[in-house]
């Protein structure tokens, strides 16, 4: 298996992850990362892998932004 079928296979797991959990950009980043994948196109894959983690980082900040807002709102 290659690393870019096991980039993929791992794309497809976080996808259905963030999916379920309403993260949309991070998800939309994944998806087109994933079907690039699946047609060989591997041009910018580390530009689309540092999206990918920007976007993470960046639902990380807002998750903390509202579980703090959530607690001091009880």
């Amino acid at each position: 298996m290659s690393n870019y079928e096991v980039l993929r296979s791992e794309l497809h797991t976080l996808k259905g992850n963030s999916g379920t959990l309403g993260i949309e950009r991070f998800a939309w980043y994944v998806t087109q990362l994933e079907q690039e994948l699946k047609r060989s196109i591997y041009e910018e894959v580390e530009k689309k892998l540092a999206q990918i983690d920007a976007s993470f980082d960046e639902f990380k900040e807002n998750y903390k932004l509202f579980v703090g807002a959530s607690s001091t709102s009880s």
